[in-house]
Parts: C-alpha cells; sequence; structure tokens
C-alpha cells in the first residue's frame, strides 16, 4: 500500500543539542526506544530516493515535493513497501551500504490532541525520533518529524501546524543541517567517493 507523509529532518555530529530539545518535547523523558537495527540501502545516485531492506521487506521511498522552510526542508514522500526474499545478509556489500539505527520514539496524535512516548503508529498526527546512527564505525545523530495524515491526505499542511505548535530553537533546527534520509546518504557517499 502506497503511504505519503510530510517529514522534516535535521542532522549533526553532535548529539547534545538533538538530544536534550528530545527530552523536553512533550510529554517528556525519553520516549520509546526501538530495537536496534540495522537497514541495507541500495546506493543510488539520486538524492530524492531511497531503497532499501528492512527486516525482510524491501522499501521504496521517494521524493514527491521539497519546500524550503526558514527551520528546514519539508519533503513530501511517497512510501512503499514489499516483503522481499532477500534478507541483509544475503546481499553483496558492494551495492548496499549498511546503516545501523538506534531510535528513540514520541507520537502526537492529531484528531484527540494526546501526546504518547509509545511507539504509535497514526493516520492522523506525527511521530518525533531522536536518532543515533551509525555509517562504517561513524555516528550522526538525527531529528526527525514525521506527519500522516489519511483523513485529508495531506500531511504537509498538518505537519506545518504541528510546528507551529512546538519550539524548535533556530540555533539547533536549520537548513544548513536539513535533509532527508536519501539525500544523506548520497552527500555521504559521494564525500567518500562510494559511487
Amino acid at each position: 500500500m502506497l503511504e505519503i507523509t510530510a517529514e522534516l529532518r535535521w542532522w549533526s555530529e553532535k548529539p547534545e543539542e538533538f538530544l536534550s530539545w528530545f527530552h523536553q518535547l512533550r510529554p517528556g523523558g525519553h520516549g520509546t526506544e526501538e530495537v536496534i537495527r540495522t537497514d541495507c540501502y541500495f546506493r543510488l545516485e539520486t538524492p530524492g530516493v531511497g531503497i532499501k531492506l528492512r527486516e525482510g521487506f524491501l522499501e521504496v521511498k521517494v521524493r514527491r515535493a521539497l519546500e524550503k522552510l526558514p527551520i528546514g526542508v519539508l519533503e513530501v514522500y511517497a512510501k512503499e513497501s514489499h516483503k522481499s526474499n532477500l534478507d541483509n545478509g544475503d546481499m553483496p556489500g558492494k551495492g548496499l551500504l549498511a546503516v545501523t539505527k538506534r531510535r528513540w520514539l514520541k507520537t502526537y496524535h492529531a484528531r484527540e490532541s494526546i501526546w504518547t512516548a509509545k511507539v504509535d503508529k497514526t493516520n492522523q498526527g506525527c511521530q518525533f525520533e531522536y536518532s543515533e546512527v551509525e555509517i562504517s564505525s561513524r555516528k550522526y545523530y538525527s531529528v526527525c518529524l514525521e506527519a500522516r495524515d489519511t483523513h485529508t491526505n495531506n500531511p504537509q499542511k498538518l505537519l506545518k501546524e504541528i510546528i507551529d505548535m512546538i519550539d524548535l530553537p533556530k540555533e539547533v533546527f536549520k537548513c544548513s543541517n536539513a535533509m532527508g534520509y536519501a539525500e544523506f546518504l548520497h552527500t555521504y557517499l559521494k564525500a567518500n567517493r562510494l559511487f
């Protein structure tokens, strides 16, 4: 099934500012920690497309729209997942990039105006994520706001409303460190001449 989401994501090589902000975000605390996992991304030369193997599924994510905001880049994605016989370990390392993720999540349910520290897949709301990402023994840190709205099918409008509700300090969340996963990996591969 095709899923449409709107996202804002920021990256850093230092966790402190992101972590402090995430802990202060409603409902407070750490949020729910997910099991550490390694996803294998195909090495693509297109910064708006991500294809990965994730826990027995092949996931394709394509950027459909991009809007620059004062605090970052709002991206709209179409995402689809299919069961795959390929396992992360079955693929030769040459064409894939292994990315290990440790994530903490919080959820805002827009219809009920409820914040939870649980991992809730909401049809109308926003998932807040703080991640520690490791690529080739190098650590990066990321914060992502990912909105879904199956009721109006306009997640970017919902995400803008949520941005207005929360405090995003401009010294931490800025355009210079904002980009989606696919673009971040594209930048990483290009900088390390891995194409």
